[in-house]
């Protein structure tokens, strides 16, 4: 999240910042969140691993990172390898961080997602204790890509908070199904 401080300060006075991420995005945006509280108006995310332990990690994950097979596998599947492996200990170590998003944030995961386990939604709504708004929208009989598969969705809530009157923003959490 480092790097891209020098983006907040080159849109710093921006009406507002929305930040979304999708996947391993969503640790990102996460992330961000934590480090950046006073730069960030509000959040979304989209079938993001956020708990530690709850994605999905192929038995030849292992098998790659052995001396031999390293070498016969192409670069990028070893560095996405790495990433994959070394996820739990970056998302163990935020764990004491949740308390920093104060802003509202917008969770949407399919409760069918094999690949970033539907846990993800329900751990990032626990810990989220201190936003001032946390809507989490189950996408019923959805699976991993939901920009895809329901993009209209997806698009509603990205422009939700503009679209509302201030009158009808209400800080509670929110928990809602879409089919």
């Amino acid at each position: 999240s480092e790097l891209l401080a020098p983006l907040f300060d080159a849109i710093e006075g921006s009406p507002q910042l929305m930040v979304v991420g999708s996947s391993y995005g969503g640790t990102l945006t996460t992330r961000l969140a934590m480090d950046y509280p006073d730069r960030i108006d509000r959040i979304m995310l989209i079938s993001a691993s956020v708990a530690p332990g709850q994605e999905k990690i192929y038995k030849a994950s292992y098998f790659i990172k052995l001396p031999g097979l390293k070498q016969l596998t192409p670069t990028m599947i070893t560095m996405a390898n790495v990433e994959k492996l070394n996820h739990y200990e970056q998302l163990k170590g935020m764990e004491g961080l949740w308390e920093k998003i104060t802003m509202p944030v917008t969770i949407l995961h399919g409760d069918k997602d094999d690949l970033i386990y539907y846990d993800n939604a329900l751990f990032a709504q626990a810990m989220l204790t201190q936003s001032s708004d946390v809507e989490l929208v189950t996408v019923r009989r959805a699976d991993h890509g939901l920009p895809w598969s329901h993009p209209e969705l997806v698009r509603e809530k990205l422009l939700a908070p503009w679209l509302r009157s201030e009158s009808e923003h209400v800080g509670s959490p929110a928990t809602s199904a879409q089919e």
